[in-house]
């Protein structure tokens, strides 16, 4: 782990970044604010993995996000390629086990208004979308998730 503190006009920041670990799918992208960051992919396969062994509500929120540009299916099939330990459904079941909003952390991620029923219907939804997907990952033989186009990437499907 590495600690910085950074100054401006508009006060200090700290910031804590990890070590950088050479297991990914993609190339790390240049950020205009950070540096250097994840692709998204990568970010989400992972946080996929966090939220299958914990109970965070910033978690939660982010795989909502994540499945607006990757479809839950996809994420949880290609993190299981990075703990194969489980398989993509073990993942999601663990991913549903875990997975709950806290309405007092929801509060002090007031940033964007987020709404614990929406979020909660969200969640539903794609966890419902995304139940019956594995099963046909696994039997599909050729590219099973195909990102390109842009600096956040894409889904393409199943081909």
């Amino acid at each position: 782990m590495r600690s910085a503190c950074a100054g401006s006009l508009t006060g200090i920041r700290h910031i804590d970044w990890a070590a950088d670990s050479a297991f990914r799918f993609f190339p790390i992208e240049r950020d205009p604010l950070l540096g250097w960051r994840l692709h998204l992919f990568d970010a989400a396969t992972n946080k996929a993995l966090t939220l299958a062994a914990h109970t965070e509500t910033g978690d939660y929120i982010d795989i909502v996000e994540f499945h607006k540009t990757f479809p839950l299916a996809a994420i949880c099939w290609a993190a299981y390629g990075k703990d194969p330990g489980f398989t993509p459904l073990s993942l999601l079941t663990m991913m549903r086990r875990f997975t709950r909003v806290d309405p007092a952390e929801l509060d002090k991620i007031s940033a964007r208004g987020l709404d614990a029923k929406r979020l909660k219907t969200a969640w539903i939804e794609m966890n419902d979308a995304s139940l019956s997907q594995p099963r046909v990952i696994a039997t599909a033989r050729s590219n099973l998730v195909r990102v390109g186009g842009g600096r956040s990437g894409r889904w393409v499907g199943f081909v």
